[in-house]
């Protein structure tokens, strides 16, 4: 799967039946580049950033569409969404500098990613690691966080089901979230056999 792909199968006007679905092929694209690039590599923050841009402009779509919108209409959006995406990943491919749009562009460095933001892939494997380990109360406090500084890093499935995407969360709120997961870490509490042992273990009077 690759840009030029998605935006044939766009243009096709049969292949997808939501726009979610363009999406979906779009996520499994920035998906495969992290998984066959090293991380911190250019390509893999490359991948991250328009990641983060799908992910918002997906959100944007969603709430500008509505059931009076015709189908053909929704493809027109879907495609123009995936026609900027595609752009600004040849601008950065091929001149090797700025991408020109908003603002938050404007401030990142040559590959759309500000390095300031950037979150060392040890962190994130450290943090999903301590994360099997925190307590309810922890977890809420970190989802509730991220639903108010940074939305886009939750994946929201319904029936209170919600996934972290540790990928997207920036800098200053990933070590926000790991300050809090450092406060919530469950104690271990050693099981019946460990006490046996101790016990048996013991000196005797």
């Amino acid at each position: 799967m690759d840009l030029g792909t998605v935006k044939d199968n766009i243009e096709k006007g049969d292949v997808y039946e939501h726009f979610e679905d363009a999406f979906a092929d779009l996520q499994l694209i920035w998906s495969n580049c992290k998984l066959y690039n090293q991380s911190g590599s250019d390509i893999y923050r490359l991948a991250e950033n328009l990641e983060r841009r799908c992910k918002k402009l997906i959100k944007e779509l969603r709430s500008s569409l509505n059931l009076e919108i015709h189908q053909a209409s929704a493809h027109l959006q879907a495609s123009a969404a995936v026609g900027e995406l595609i752009d600004a990943g040849g601008a950065v491919a091929s001149a090797g500098g700025k991408t020109e749009g908003d603002g938050e562009d404007d401030e990142d460095d040559d590959f759309g990613y500000d390095p300031h933001r950037y979150v060392p892939f040890e962190d994130k494997a450290e943090f999903a690691d301590g994360i099997k380990k925190i307590t309810k109360e922890g977890l809420t406090q970190i989802v509730n966080y991220l639903k108010e500084k940074q939305p886009d890093a939750l994946d929201d499935f319904g029936n209170d089901k919600l996934q972290i995407r540790i990928d997207l969360i920036e800098r200053e709120a990933f070590n926000h979230c790991k300050e809090l997961l450092a406060l919530n870490i469950k104690e271990t509490v050693p099981n019946k056999r460990q006490k046996v042992v101790a016990n048996q273990s013991a000196p005797l009077k």
